[in-house]
Order: structure tokens, then sequence, then C-alpha cells
């Protein structure tokens, strides 16, 4: 039997975590949006909206309970974290004590590496809070999200049935979901096309052209896969894929270019 989530949290109150709240509660289950500032709560309580508003956006829904206090997460059963990299080992303490049910399940939608122990975002989350973690990642801008445009995303579980537990919980009209069990891949993919949008920026800056902007992905995406990566990780081109969205100017509609390759991908698995 497929497993039913009764109480969604998602923590972290940022453009994408009040996005992903926004998807949450699209089927009218209980959603709660915690943030560390009662203010930055208090703000989005009474407007409905991100506190990066975008025009147009759709406010959060009366089932969405905005707060600071760790007691509202009490009893939650699937966990959305969606807080910086930096800040992650200290929101799991929190997390760990915070009274969640028994049979939880963590989702990091983070990108990055923690410094030092080198852990994934997901990998250190498991540590603090001995229950199963996964992640979902994908090219996706907030702004797209908040405005119910079409997007795509990847969740990944070591266990593929949870991972299609989380895929029905948060699909939506206008947000598909696709399903992995190569979890380090996606996540490696996530925190390095950060690093190549920063590059990509960099080249547009010096003004070097479209082939030397191309270049330099493909060339290190080639570089860091080699031959023996996980098909699973080359599917998660889509996360490559958001350098068009992080690098180009804002007037350009990079939908098309996210979308299109990563529907090839994901239909050429099989």
């Amino acid at each position: 039997m497929e497993r039913l989530f009764k109480k969604t949290a998602v923590i972290g109150a940022g453009a994408w975590g009040t996005a992903l709240a926004l998807t949450a509660a699209y089927n009218g289950d209980p959603v709660v949006l915690w943030t560390y500032l009662e203010k930055e709560a208090a703000q989005i309580r009474e407007t409905r909206l991100s506190l990066c508003p975008v025009e147009g956006a759709v406010p959060l829904p009366e089932n969405v309970l905005v707060t600071s206090d760790w007691a509202d997460v009490a009893g939650a059963d699937l966990v959305i974290v969606v807080v910086p990299s930096v800040v992650m080992r200290r929101v799991a303490c929190s997390l760990a004590s915070a009274g969640l049910a028994e049979n939880a399940v963590v989702v990091s939608c983070s990108k990055g590496i923690e410094k030092d122990s080198n852990l994934l975002m997901s990998q250190l989350l498991e540590a603090e809070l001995r229950c199963p973690v996964g992640a979902l990642s994908g090219p996706n801008h907030a702004e797209n999200v908040v405005l119910q445009k079409p997007s795509l995303t990847l969740v990944g579980f070591a266990d593929p049935a949870m991972a299609e537990a989380v895929q029905h919980r948060l699909s939506t009209p206008f947000m598909r979901i696709y399903t992995t069990t190569d979890v380090v891949g996606m996540q490696c993919g996530g925190a390095m096309k950060n690093v190549y949008a920063l590059a990509c920026g960099i080249c547009a800056g010096l003004e070097l052209g479209d082939n030397a902007l191309s270049l330099y992905p493909s060339e290190s995406f080639e570089v860091s896969t080699g031959d023996n990566a996980s098909y699973a990780y080359v599917k998660v081109v889509q996360d490559v894929e958001q350098i068009d969205a992080d690098a180009i100017p804002d007037e350009v509609d990079g939908f098309e270019t996210l979308i299109y390759p990563s529907e090839l991908f994901t239909a050429a698995s099989g």
C-alpha cells in the first residue's frame, strides 16, 4: 500500500520554501510553513505571499499555517527542508527535538556540500534525524512556481517506493515530478550547477561569446561524469540545464530550454 502523509511541514520560508508550501497545499492537506523570525512569519501571514513578492503570484491558501514556533511542526510526517546549506546542521538539530512523527520522512531541497565534513545535505540530515531522507532538485525558479507556470523537478530516495509516495504527494497540474534512486548523483548535479552558473556569468561579463558560454559547462560535465556515472546521474541534466536559468538575462524566457532536454532524458530512460 502506498504511503500517505497526514501533515507536511516546510522548513524555511524563503522564495523557494514558500513556493513549495504553495505546491504542497494544492490538494488541501494541512501544511506548516516555518521560518526562523517571527516578524517574517507575521508578514507572510498578513500578505499570504512570499517575502520576495512576485506580481500576480498565487497567495498561500488558508490550509498553510505560517509560524516561527517549532511546536507547530510537531507531528509532521513529511518534512521539506529548504534552508541555506550553511545553517542546515543547526536546523537539523532543532528538527531532531521538534517532535516529528515516528515515521517521518524528510526531503532536502537545499543545494550544497557541508564544509569540512563534505556531506551532502541529505547525508547531514540523515545523520542528525535517523529517519529516511531524500532530496528534491530540478531546474526551477520560485517565481514561476508561485505563478503556477508549468515546472518539472526530481525527487530521489534510496527506496523507490518512498520516492513515489513523495512524488504523488507533491505533484500538481503545474508541477511534474520524476523519481530516482540516485540521491547522491542528483545532489552533486545540483551543487555543481551553481559553480557552472558562476563561470557562465563570468563568461558573459567578459563578453567571450556564446561558444565559450556553452563550452564550459558541457566540457566540465563530461569530465565530471566520466565513464562510470549512473544513468540517473546523467538524467539529472535538468539541474545542469538550470545554468540557462541562472545565467541568462531576466528578459529571456528560458522555460523551453529547461524543460525540453529534461523531458527527453527522462523519456529515454524508459
